[in-house]
């Protein structure tokens, strides 16, 4: 077997590996940042090793929670179950996200023939992802955040929905796959919705479809009634969007994260740095606290609803064009989002290549209503990396030949 050879059959496991190598060197050279604050994120996983509980992620503790959806502090709760919180489970955190981002760009390969692109384009992709380890501030950074997870995850339901329209499969196991993404990321109950109504419309399927939807609910139930239980209320999903609609979106607030922390927006009204937020939280349950909160940012809104659109409208085009202030990271993210909508141009037509738009589509609609962090567009991000490689190497095949090799099967 020759070089090339080997390397094509086993993409999957050199860009894994590669990716991961990478960025384990970064993590194990970067300095630690003892005394930084804790994402909530960590603060829910800590504290269900230190109380049993998935709770306290604010800045003291006020008991169970619902602020992060329940699968990512899980993850991390056992991870810091086997190393500890410290030192080593630090490390261990950091390195489970960023084995998971390498996971992510090794599928590309897989990704590329499911959307009828020649595996090259897919491996290519993949190396690029791989290899140009730029977004550090998700795949190795040493605040812990769900988003490495949800883009892979992004990418396997991508595949198992493109395999389930080709050749069928079990509508009870895609109910409950969908709705364990939902418990990682609620904004994953956009994308199912999107799906489900595509596939009713546009692919006539029936029957099929309730017993999916009714599945992924039932994924949910169990975390729903724990909410009912601990929390006193109906939580679907996650209890914070009534403070997170209420920072977003008061009078004076930026459509960057960013601007709003630099303004002391953080610490004058978000529990997890407010004393007297924490306070309000404690006092009152966090159903309550974001129910009020909530109202009372409707009310803003009802009072200034051109305001409201406008800072919307800025929203969307921060999330998609520029979504930081640091340059010279958004400056590549830029560079892959204008050549990956070219590549994406170039697609075959078909069932796969629609569900990449309905993808984009749905996914960030909750984020263009809540101030834009550069965090929340990286679950997308994998589609432009592909769609760039597409764009680039159609441009160095010759007029006779195309990277391209049709429409794919069953589209």
């Amino acid at each position: 077997m020759t070089l090339r050879g080997f390397f094509n059959r086993h993409a999957f496991g050199v860009i894994w590996i590669l990716g991961a190598a990478i960025r384990l060197a970064q993590i194990l050279g970067s300095r630690p940042h003892p005394g930084r604050d804790f994402t909530e994120l960590e603060l829910t996983a800590r504290s269900l090793i230190l109380h049993g509980t998935l709770g306290n992620p604010y800045l003291h503790e006020t008991g169970p929670s619902a602020h992060v959806a329940p699968l990512a502090p899980l993850l991390l709760g056992l991870l810091y179950a086997i190393f500890g919180m410290d030192g080593a489970g630090q490390i261990a955190q950091r390195f489970a996200g960023a084995v998971a981002a390498s996971a992510q760009y090794a599928l590309l390969p897989a990704v590329a023939e499911a959307l009828g692109l020649a595996r090259t384009i897919g491996i290519a992709a993949g190396l690029v992802g791989a290899l140009i380890p730029y977004k550090g501030y998700i795949e190795t950074v040493d605040a812990s955040w769900e988003q490495p997870y949800a883009a892979l995850v992004c990418v396997l339901l991508f595949l198992h929905t493109v395999h389930y329209w080709r050749s069928g499969g079990s509508a009870v196991l895609r109910g409950v796959l969908w709705g364990l993404a939902i418990l990682l990321s609620p904004a994953f109950g956009l994308v199912f919705l999107a799906v489900l109504l595509y596939e009713r419309l546009a692919m006539k399927h029936g029957k099929p479809l309730l017993v999916t939807f009714v599945c992924a609910g039932l994924v949910q139930v169990p975390w729903v009634v724990r909410n009912e239980i601990q929390l006193g209320g109906l939580v679907p999903a996650r209890s914070n969007f009534g403070l997170e609609f209420s920072l977003s979106n008061r009078a004076g607030a930026h459509p960057l994260m960013e601007d709003n922390i630099g303004e002391g927006w953080f610490s004058l009204y978000h529990p997890s740095h407010s004393e007297t937020e924490w306070r309000a939280v404690r006092d009152k349950g966090e159903v309550v606290y974001n129910r009020e909160l909530l109202r009372a940012a409707l009310a803003e809104v009802a009072r200034d609803p051109l305001g409201f659109l406008r800072l919307t409208a800025e929203r969307v085009w921060y999330f998609w064009w520029w979504p930081s202030h640091r340059s010279r990271t958004m400056l590549v993210t830029l560079l892959f989002t204008i050549f990956g909508l070219l590549g994406l141009r170039r697609l075959p037509t078909g069932h796969a290549r629609n569900l990449l738009g309905l993808i984009l589509l749905a996914y960030p609609l909750i984020y263009y209503i809540i101030e834009i962090d550069r965090r929340y567009r990286y679950p997308l991000e994998w589609i432009f990396t592909l769609g760039a490689a597409a764009f680039v190497m159609g441009l160095r095949q010759s007029r006779l030949r195309s990277p391209f090799r049709g429409p794919a099967p069953g589209s």
